[in-house]
Formats: structure tokens, sequence, C-alpha cells
């Protein structure tokens, strides 16, 4: 199943390095994917590992496996390693390709999370209900390529969930994912890995409250301490989302405890959450993609949004603040979660409100800048706009904090002409790196 196929890419001037009109910050596309031989539209934030290394997964592209078909194939999963001397070429290399079939993966999606000992973790299709795969790096200068493993696979007739998605990873290795279940409300899969190696992974699962007031539909997961801290797409007290935290059991057989930590309103403070950020001494960042500003709706259609802030005041109470507000320009923002820089500052993508001949908008980076005085305003800049076509179309999902200080992101669709993935008529993606 596993292949190792290099693939050298010169960039030129024109296409590695575009300025911001202000003259500040700069984006450089590291990477155009080309379609067949080396993925497309790159579907997971980027890994960026202490080897200067960037990892992630294509959902398209790579070899024809078993289902996926011609025209779009099963998935890569790739390494960028960078240039020996500045301003040189990143070099790919598909560690794995993703072939599809009944019991093995294919179009992965979602994020990639780390765990123990270099392994990273995964969530793409299969026959069922979806997978849960695992990556293992290669012992250093053995010269392989990573080795892929099934951790597990969610088939409707033996698991009480419908698709999944969301990935934490606990003390010990315990795996924890969101769930869609019959009842449309959602739960909770924890998985226990095995004792020894090569064994089975040993499922358990948490199941919401049918009536939704606990919270609906969970968009996202983080452990902190041992405490996971969920989004809520809906539900919660007001049917526009909710904070929740879960305690998982101390025994097989003992009970959760879940609570709820903040119910939106669907006002001021946002409605239907979509992802959590620890920032640190019980302060959590988030994003809803819809309330907020007056004129932006209260319903799960994205549009607004705000970037927010769940602060612990006691034992018990928890606080939402927002951050802040999109305004309703009929641009679809769609904020991404927030990446914590120095100094506190916030950096993340949206997606408007400028368009660049796609029918939308080729995205933007904004900056949101702590107050210099405890309860002054947070201040917001959009610091990049997306040109477009060979500098990238529509970046998606969080930036990434690379060990080198820079910020690491894909677009789903633009870079190289020489896309050759039918139907990808605005090209394959691309990886770019953002300097501050």
């Amino acid at each position: 199943m596993q292949t190792c196929a290099l693939i050298l890419v010169s960039i030129s001037p024109l296409l590695s390095v575009a300025m911001a009109q202000t003259g500040g910050p700069a984006v450089s596309i590291l990477y155009s994917f080309e379609g067949i031989q080396d993925g497309a539209i790159p579907s997971s934030p980027i890994v960026a590992l202490a080897n200067g290394n960037l990892y992630g997964t294509t959902e398209d592209g790579g070899i024809r496996g078993l289902g996926c078909g011609e025209n779009f194939r099963c998935g890569t999963f790739y390494q960028l390693t960078p240039p020996n001397s500045p301003g040189g070429a990143w070099t790919e290399t598909i560690e794995d390709d993703f072939f599809g079939g009944f019991g093995y993966p294919f179009h992965p999606y979602g994020g990639l999370v780390a765990g123990p000992n270099g392994l990273l973790y995964g969530v793409a299709e299969n026959v069922g209900d979806g997978i849960i795969y695992s990556l293992t790096p290669p012992a250093p200068g053995s010269g392989q390529p990573w080795g892929m493993r099934i951790v597990y696979n969610f088939v409707s007739r033996e698991t009480p969930v419908h698709g999944i998605d969301g990935l934490a990873v606990g003390a010990g290795g315990v795996i924890y994912a969101n769930a869609g279940t019959a009842n449309n409300v959602g739960a909770i899969v924890q998985l226990q890995p095995p004792a020894t190696p090569g064994g089975a992974w040993t499922p358990s699962y948490f199941q919401f409250r049918d009536d939704g007031s606990g919270g609906k539909n969970p968009t996202s997961s983080i452990v902190v301490s041992g405490i996971l801290y969920v989004a809520m797409q809906n539900g919660g007290a007001f049917g526009a989302g909710a904070i929740v935290s879960l305690e998982p059991p101390a025994s097989p057989d003992g009970a959760w405890v879940e609570t709820v930590l903040y119910s939106f309103t669907g006002g001021a403070d946002g409605a239907n959450p979509d992802g959590l950020v620890n920032a640190g001494n019980s302060v959590l960042y988030g994003v809803t993609y819809s309330g907020g500003l007056t004129g932006c709706p209260s319903t799960a259609t994205p549009d607004c949004g705000v970037i927010f802030q769940l602060s612990k005041v006691d034992g018990l109470q928890w606080n939402e603040s927002v951050l802040y507000a999109f305004p309703p320009d009929g641009s679809y923002p769609d904020p991404s979660l927030p990446v914590i820089t120095a100094g506190g500052v916030l950096y993340g993508t949206f997606n408007g409100p400028e368009r660049c001949g796609y029918g939308g908008s080729c995205g933007s980076i904004y900056q949101l800048t702590p107050p210099a005085a405890p309860g002054d305003a947070w201040t917001e800049a959009t610091v990049y706009t997306f040109p477009g076509e060979t500098g990238g179309v529509i970046p998606e999902g969080p930036l990434t904090l690379g060990p080198d200080g820079f910020l690491y992101g894909r677009t789903l669709y633009g870079g190289s002409a020489t896309c050759n993935l039918p139907n990808m008529i605005t090209g394959c993606g691309t990886v770019f790196q953002f300097v501050p």
C-alpha cells in the first residue's frame, strides 16, 4: 500500500512571495499541488514539526484506488522539506497514498493531531461511517516513509455513531472523536489504546442529551488537563449552540460528568460555535460562524460570526466575551480558529470581503491584537488578502505556528497552472508561509 514519490518544484519569484499592499506581512507560496501525481485539495491544517518539515493530507489526487475513480482519486499524506539554502524550492514527498476499498481509508478530511511517540492521527472516509488511522514516523536516518495503520473502523451495524470528525488526544494516548448519531444530537467516542502493540482499541461512547439542552452536533474537541472541552454547533439553552466540558470516567464502568459552560443566545454573543483553542489559565478562544452584530442571522447559515473568549471566573462560572464581530457585508466570512503568537496576538483566516472572479472571495488573513489595558477593545486588521490564481484561493482552517515563529496554512484551490486533476479549473491548492 505504501509508496514514496519525490517531486521537486521550482517556484518562480512571482509565485513565491506576495506582499500585502501595505508592504508589511508577506505570504510565500511554498508548494502548489499538481493533482494526480502529488495530491489535490489539501484537507488538513499543516503540522509543523521541530525538524522544520511540514506535513498534511490532501483529500483528492494521488493514486487511483478502489472506489475513488479517475476524476478525484483517493488522497495523499505528504511531507514538505525546506530547501538547503534560502530561496530554494521546497521538496514534496508522498509518504503514503490512500487506497480506498472496504476497510481502508480514502479521502482524508479534518485535521491531523499529534499523539505519543511522534504518531499522528487522522480521519478519513470508508465504506462505513468513517475510519481513524495512525501515521508512524520512520526511524531517524532510515530513509523509510511513514507507516499507516488502521486504528478503528466505524461500521453502522456495529456502533451507535454515524460519521466522525474532530479528533483530540488525551493522556496515555486516549483518542476522542466527535460523532453524529441517529437522533441528530451527537456523541463523543473514546478509544482506549491497546495494552500491547498491535492489539485492538476499545471504544466507549458518551451520548448527549436527547432534548439538545446540553448542545447538539459537536464540531470540535480539545483536551486540557484531562478535561474534554467541546463546541456544540446547535442546541443549548437558546438553540444557538453551547460549550460543554466532559470529565471522562475514572473507571470503565464509571459515569461521565457533563457541564454546560455557556449557551449562546444567537445575538451579539454569536451563534453556532465551531472550534476551541486553549489559551491557558482557564481561558479558551473560539469562533462562531453566525450571529454577532446587528443584521447578522442567528441561523446555521454561515454569515458574520465572532471571535470569542471564554474565561473561568470561579470554580463553576464561565463568562463569554466577544473579541471581534465580523460585519454583515454579505461575504459570509466564516472565520477560522485563531492561532496564538508572541504577545498574545491572534491570527486566522476568513473568506471576505474581497472577491476575485470565482463568484466568491479569495480569502484573507486577520490579526487580533490584545488591548494595552484590561477592558479596552481588541484591535482587528485584515493583514493579507489572497490574490487568487497562482497566489491561492480560499485559505481553509486555522494557521499553524511553526517552531521558526512563522505561520503556515493552505488554500483549497489556486496555485500552479499545471494542475491536471479533471474539473479543477482554479488549481489544486497550495501550502503557504505567512510572515507577520
